[in-house]
């Protein structure tokens, strides 16, 4: 789980207790990435994760 503007977000068991970082890659569209790996794609507006 992360949180998200007071949302929590559902991101993956396997990332239990590891740090992920967020990248704004357009207005409201954020990259969010493990170290150097891109996860996926995440759109704040419809609070949905992609790719």
């Amino acid at each position: 789980m992360m949180r998200w503007k007071r949302e929590r977000i559902f991101t993956s068991k396997t990332l239990t207790g590891e740090w992920v970082g967020p990248k704004e890659i357009d207005d409201g569209i954020w990259s969010l990435y493990y170290g150097p790996v891109l996860l996926a794609r995440f759109d704040e507006r419809e609070m949905r994760f992609y790719g």
